[in-house]
């Protein structure tokens, strides 16, 4: 949450409505809602390959991937996957308080969701011995 409310107060102060547009602890309910709505999306995403245990605010991401899958980018599906959340939880916030925003978050979480299905299907190319 404390991305969230960086981008929301940002972009609170620079239309001058900070009050209006800016989400604080006091939100945390209907952010927490958000978050949760991410993660079922994500669940929708890799369910091919794990599921999302959601425990409390907090959520574990399981993934079983095969031996010939890259692994060298679960650091770069990590943050897509961070950064899909922030955005989705930006999103639905903007929804309520500035919504000319939604649109550049919408097509955020969009590109990142094609990331994450680019990630989840990359493998390493057999070599020959």
């Amino acid at each position: 949450m404390p991305e969230v409310y960086k981008i929301t107060g940002y972009t609170g102060v620079k239309s001058e409505d900070l009050d209006k547009i800016s989400s604080t602890e006091d939100d945390v309910a209907l952010l927490d809602s958000y978050f949760e709505e991410a993660m079922s999306y994500i669940q929708d995403v890799v369910i091919r390959f794990g599921g999302v245990v959601l425990n409390n605010k907090d959520a574990e991401i399981i993934l079983n991937m095969p031996s010939n899958w890259n692994s060298t980018i679960l650091s770069s599906l990590s943050r897509t996957m961070r950064q899909f959340t922030v955005n989705y939880i930006c999103m639905q916030w903007f929804n309520l308080s500035k919504k000319e925003e939604v649109k550049n978050y919408e097509d955020s979480c969009e590109r990142l969701t094609e990331a994450m299905k680019k990630y989840l299907f990359e493998r390493v190319k057999p070599s020959r011995t």
